[in-house]
């Protein structure tokens, strides 16, 4: 997927909950993430792949989530960005700096794919079965939020528009150097569509298309379960008031756990392996204690 904003994966998950099945969705995103607060520590225990731009330590990252993956027999769907990073002049000028030394076109609307870590994903999850893989192209007709500070200042899209095309892997080359040949050749596909897109509005070829709308919160005429803006100010009052007040109550009980709970946290994500690595250290020792369990009632 082309990589706009630092908020295309949220976009995107829209698409997945209409389309598929989300518990199977994981992301691929920068290491950086991991460490937000609340958010970063619920993306660890989900089990999403972080990565550091050292391929290195990318590497052990991937393996060691997809191997984790395979052995629970997990068809995940990975959200990859080959990019590395969302379009910016910054970025963009980088990009046409690689193409330039390298004999390639120079972009306006997307970068140049990093192809080492989408050879090795193709090549680590056909191990157990690869079923497709699918080319998405993210377009904004109208307001793009490039952050999150403008994401949660209201800069919202009214609209979003998705081109799909599935691969299937008989379609995709087996041999490493021609599989990133074969995803730079998607990526110069995806900069005349998205040339064409801002130029006439709209996706103009042949193959799916998807359009998510997002609706004004006062605009209910043609969706009946649309809600009005008082339904949520008062679902916000319920969210935000009644747990207020549990935890007022229970402060004298809850006080304690939490401060035990934020240290082991910070520790943990700071020191530690993360909530991620806890999950695949448990699963390891679990693996190993049921291995050697079946081994002796062999015996």
């Amino acid at each position: 997927m082309n990589h706009v904003s630092h908020l295309d994966w949220l976009y995107f998950w829209t698409v997945v909950i209409r389309q598929g099945d989300v518990s199977k969705w994981k992301v691929v995103t920068k290491n950086n993430i991991r460490n937000l607060p609340i958010l970063g520590q619920c993306m660890q225990c989900a089990c999403l792949l972080f990565i550091e731009r050292n391929w290195e330590k990318d590497e052990t990252e991937f393996r060691n989530k997809l191997d984790y993956f395979n052995s629970l027999s997990y068809p995940c769907q990975l959200l990859l960005f080959p990019e590395g990073g969302d379009l910016t002049y910054k970025s963009k000028s980088k990009s046409n700096s690689y193409a330039d030394q390298k004999g390639l076109p120079n972009y306006d609307y997307c970068l140049h794919p990093r192809t080492k870590g989408f050879t090795h994903i193709v090549r680590q999850m056909r191990e157990v079965g690869l079923d497709a893989v699918y080319d998405v192209t993210i377009g904004f007709p109208d307001t793009l939020p490039k952050t999150e500070v403008d994401f949660l200042g209201g800069t919202m899209p009214q609209q979003i528009d998705f081109h799909i095309k599935s691969h299937d892997d008989s379609d995709i080359p087996t041999d490493e150097n021609e599989l990133g040949k074969w995803c730079q050749e998607r990526w110069q596909e995806k900069e005349e569509l998205l040339r064409g897109y801002y130029t006439n509005g709209t996706f103009d070829d042949s193959q799916s298309k998807l359009r998510a709308g997002i609706k004004k919160l006062n605009d209910t005429s043609d969706d009946s379960t649309s809600w009005s803006r008082p339904t949520y100010m008062f679902l916000l009052l319920v969210f935000t008031m009644v747990p207020g007040a549990l935890l007022y109550l229970w402060w004298g009980l809850m006080l304690p756990f939490f401060v035990l709970s934020l240290i082991f946290t910070i520790w943990l994500c700071k020191y530690g392996f993360g909530f991620d690595g806890l999950v695949l250290w448990l699963h390891r020792e679990a693996t190993q204690d049921f291995l050697a369990t079946n081994k002796n009632r062999a015996q």
